[in-house]
């Protein structure tokens, strides 16, 4: 006889499931620190380019002022 895919979750559900309730509140421990050290990169990242721009804008200024005019 066979299950349909929901049947299938249905009769799991029923006989237990493998992993224990802790697992599952640590799960979503695990995704939400993935996400903030992704956060953490990101804006490490952007505060990286901010800055490398920023100095590269300053070292063209200040070598335009340094050279004479012709």
């Amino acid at each position: 006889m066979l299950r349909s895919s929901s049947g299938i979750r249905e009769a799991r559900k029923e006989k237990g499931s493998a992993q224990p309730r802790w697992s599952k509140k640590l799960g979503g421990l695990r995704s939400w620190r993935h996400t903030y050290f992704r956060f953490l990169g990101n804006m490490t990242d952007k505060i990286y380019v901010t800055v490398v721009v920023g100095v590269a804008k300053l070292q063209r200024k200040f070598q335009r002022q340094q050279t004479p005019p012709e």
